[in-house]
This record gives C-alpha cells, sequence and structure tokens, in this order.
C-alpha cells in the first residue's frame, strides 16, 4: 500500500484481468497505538503512509477507470477511530479522521462523474 507505483499496477492489472470494476475498495490499515508524547516519528509516518496515503493511491489509480466508464463506487473503509479519539490511539484515530475528510471531499468531486 506504501508503494504508489505497485498500487496503481495492482489496480491496471485487476481491470486487464476482471475487466470493469464496478466497486473499488481499500480497507489499508493497521493500528499504532501508543500515549501521544511517546510516539515513534518513524512510526507515526509509517501508519500515515499505509493508512492516508495508502488510501489515496487506491482512489487515484481507481479514479482514471470509473470516470471512463462514467460509474463505479469506491469505498474507503475507516472506523470508529475516524469519529472519535480514543486515548492512546492518537496516531491511529489521526490516519483515520484523515480517510474521514478524504472521502467526504472525494464524493462531492466524483457525483457529476456517476461515481459514488
Amino acid at each position: 500500500m506504501t508503494d504508489r507505483d505497485a498500487v496503481f499496477a495492482a489496480v491496471s492489472q485487476g481491470r486487464e484481468r476482471f475487466g470493469r470494476p464496478d466497486v473499488i475498495l481499500s480497507a489499508a490499515g493497521y493500528a499504532y497505538i501508543g500515549a501521544v508524547e511517546e510516539l515513534a516519528p518513524e512510526d507515526v509516518r509509517a501508519n500515515f503512509e499505509t493508512n492516508v496515503f495508502g488510501t489515496l493511491w487506491v482512489v487515484q489509480a481507481a479514479l482514471p477507470i470509473l470516470r471512463a466508464q462514467s460509474g463505479g463506487h469506491i469505498l474507503t473503509v475507516s472506523s470508529l477511530g475516524g469519529l472519535l479519539g480514543f486515548a492512546s490511539a492518537g496516531s491511529y484515530v489521526a490516519t483515520r479522521f484523515a480517510v474521514e475528510g478524504l472521502s467526504e471531499a472525494l464524493a462531492g468531486e466524483v457525483a457529476p462523474l456517476g461515481v459514488k
């Protein structure tokens, strides 16, 4: 999920093998747990790379295909952590809040294209 080129290649291979995609699902994510004060920068960065940027790469790879076929669905998986903050889950909930915001913005952008 953290290798943008590999994500684009996987989406392209999926289209070649299975034809028209109707649903694109991005369930990229894992929980990095720890008190905010103690979070290791490299672990927070890795958490964002997977949970947020992994989701973004899937969306960016799939959207041109869905736009060309004038329809389809993009499902981004978040969690309750995208709606509520929890003690000792600062990094994780920050990534999930980001996915929620990204998804809401995306919905407005793609609605005129017939993509949901």
